[in-house]
């Protein structure tokens, strides 16, 4: 993932290297991995990692936690049932999003809820109805001319 995707912050590598140097886990990283963490890290960006709280309270970056999951995945863990139990939650989700994705930009459902869209509601013709009742009033002023004008009007004929 680190390979593939160039673009971690810097912020998410500090955070990533001090979580594992604290918990003497930075050494099972490939040494690619090691280097580039270490390369891409942030200098002016400092991550206060406490090991008596549980991760999930320390970290705030959505790119850490999944950074952090996958190298844990790919690298660290030797445990082969809890690898075979994270690659079935991971695979579960995938499904979840793809699932949400089918419903969210099928084209069928899309071209539905255009017709939906186009076609008026009754709120819609109702605020219509009542907009077509409003009668526009001349003002005070306008009143006046329109008055002089009638009044020059009939005395030209």
């Amino acid at each position: 993932m680190i390979d593939k995707i160039n673009k971690i912050s810097s912020n998410t590598c500090t955070d990533i290297y001090t979580i594992l140097i604290d918990l003497d886990l930075f050494c099972e990283l490939p040494p690619d991995k090691q280097n580039f963490i270490l390369k891409n890290r942030a200098e002016d960006y400092r991550f206060k990692f406490n090991s008596h709280i549980p991760l999930k309270y320390q970290i705030k970056s959505k790119e850490t936690k999944i950074v952090l999951s996958y190298l844990f995945f790919k690298y660290i863990n030797e445990d082969t049932k809890l690898k075979n139990y994270l690659s079935n939650v991971y695979y579960k989700n995938e499904q979840k999003y793809q699932e949400s994705l089918r419903k969210k930009y099928n084209p069928d459902s899309i071209f539905n809820n255009a017709q939906k869209a186009s076609e008026p509601q009754n709120e819609d013709i109702e605020q219509k109805e009542n907009l077509m009742m409003i009668v526009k009033k001349d003002t005070l002023f306008s009143q006046i001319i329109k008055k002089i004008r009638d009044f020059f009007k009939k005395n030209r004929d």
